[in-house]
């Protein structure tokens, strides 16, 4: 009660109305609102029973009852497994009143009452992980299932608490069927576990609606994704690029923080990739791991150039519940040789947010990057801002929408690489002045590291080095801007025609 901060609760025995017998046919749900606050707190309810209760009956030697007749359907492979029974199969009937106002015994939660686990912890073991969910953000369960009643019918109920982002809900095996009691954004919701749609090891974890309640909608749970930002985190931290991954109560605490930023602008971090999946798998997991819970205002927008490595493969099957989340859009064009301007205005033109973030496919994020930004544009009145506190974070240029399309984007007619990034932020500060287009030193941003020769790669059959194409186009960029040219790619189109995907099969003809 003091960690939930709950006025005093009276405990009292459950009158026939008020029993949970499945489905349940109860009138009294009074009860309900502090057993669900409680469920939020790991062991809590187990601890509140645990030394007062005495058991009514011995809990060893009980005929546990199984599925109807007849088994489960068959499952397609990697769908979720559940573990055998092993005491002979009966038929199941749900227990009366009777049976559970009389025969009811509530266990321990200390680990030295659950050997050998139960049925239905064995059937929770797979959830007790952290997952990315669409609506609730990310869902972690903080401890191991516990089993908390158990009765003389010989079922057991095992619970498995959950946290998320502004709620909580508990997950609780009834016989052979699982079942989340969920606090959604639009209410209470009961769904049931869906084994024939849902995988044991990645996701997804597919939960059907009961009817009646409020929730319409499956909600679905992924981890493929926080998998890869895992795995990326571990690599960087091994190069010394971030910090190692830290764990703890406290770093689950900051992780299950809402997105209360306040604000109106959207924001859209553009991105383009031909051939650099060895930079996207380790930058672009942590990007949209680190953004999931600004995904109602925030969205990546990447565009792939006839990638041969493998790039879009990745965009499309690891990342695939950022795209179904709405966090992650990706497009595919063409260009007769990679050329980082006509690149990065297709990536911009696509964007339809308030602010446009360049984001180099081996830079990265953090939580607080987008919420500090659109405060700045906000509260500063700023028309652009750009990044120079790390290596390979120069491109980093934020700016408004309507303020890209005016100044017609990067200047295209000029070599492959060099000085692009510099004109187009300078022609910014030259049309709104430096104190509404500044240059933050400050902000602590990082990239993956690489090398210039990595950079310009894809056209080396130009025969011209990094140096020698950025000493040009800086020259002809400073003439330009020095005759009052801010606007450039006058008798053109800019970026050039691409098309979005959706997992590869569907597709939108996009006009930029």
């Amino acid at each position: 009660q003091l960690q939930l901060v709950l006025p005093q609760v009276v405990l009292r025995q459950l009158r026939l109305d008020e029993l949970d017998n499945w489905p349940s046919t109860k009138k009294d749900k009074s009860h309900h609102n502090y057993f669900r606050a409680t469920f939020g707190q790991e062991g809590s309810l187990a601890a509140l029973f645990a030394d007062h209760v005495r058991p009514l009956r011995p809990t060893g030697g009980s005929t546990t009852a199984a599925a109807p007749a007849g088994g489960s359907p068959s499952k397609p492979p990697g769908c979720w497994s559940v573990p055998a029974r092993e005491e002979p199969a009966s038929t199941w009937s749900s227990p009366s009143a009777s049976d559970l106002s009389d025969s009811t015994t509530i266990a321990r939660s200390d680990a030295s009452t659950h050997a050998p686990r139960s049925f239905g912890e064995r059937v929770l073991a797979p959830l007790t992980r952290t997952w990315f969910s669409t609506r609730l953000g990310r869902v972690v369960a903080p401890g191991e299932a516990r089993v908390l009643l158990e009765g003389a019918w010989g079922e057991t109920t095992a619970v498995l608490h959950l946290l998320w982002p502004a709620g909580a809900g508990i997950v609780h095996v009834v016989g052979r069927s699982m079942f989340l009691e969920a606090i959604t954004p639009r209410g209470p919701g009961t769904f049931k576990f869906d084994p024939l749609q849902s995988n044991a090891i990645r996701g997804p974890v597919v939960w059907l609606p009961l009817p009646g309640h409020q929730e319409t909608q499956p909600e679905v749970w992924h981890a493929t994704l926080l998998d890869a930002s895992l795995r990326a985190r571990e690599h960087l931290a091994a190069e010394g690029v971030l910090p190692k991954l830290e764990v703890g109560p406290t770093a689950m605490w900051r992780e299950l923080q809402p997105d209360t930023s306040p604000g109106r602008l959207s924001l859209a971090f553009c991105t383009t990739v031909k051939d650099r999946l060895w930079q996207l798998r380790h930058a672009l997991p942590i990007c949209l791991a680190n953004n999931w819970r600004h995904r109602h205002w925030v969205r990546f927008y990447i565009v792939d150039f006839g990638s041969s490595d493998g790039a879009l493969d990745f965009l499309l099957s690891t990342c695939r519940e950022a795209i179904d989340a709405g966090l992650l859009r990706v497009y595919q064009a063409e260009l007769p040789h990679f050329h980082a301007s006509k690149a990065k205005n297709t990536a911009h033109s696509v964007a339809q947010e308030d602010i446009l973030v360049n984001l180099d496919c081996d830079n990265l994020v953090d939580e607080d990057f987008a919420p500090r930004v659109r405060r700045r544009f906000e509260e500063d009145g700023l028309h652009a801002l750009r990044f120079s506190g790390g290596q390979g974070t120069c491109g980093r240029i934020c700016c408004l929408r309507e303020d890209f399309l005016q100044l017609r984007g990067y200047d295209e007619e000029c070599h492959a690489f060099g000085a692009q990034d510099l004109d187009f932020f300078e022609r910014l500060q030259q049309r709104f002045g430096k104190p509404a287009a500044p240059v933050d030193r400050q902000m602590d941003v990082c990239a993956v590291p690489n090398k210039k020769a990595d950079t310009i790669r894809l056209v080396t059959h130009l025969g011209m080095s990094w140096g020698q194409m950025d000493a040009a186009n800086r020259a002809v960029f400073h003439a330009r801007t020095a005759s009052g040219q801010l606007v450039r790619n006058r008798t053109h189109c800019i970026g050039a025609p691409a098309t979005r995907c959706f997992g590869g099969a569907d597709e939108e003809e996009v006009e930029v």
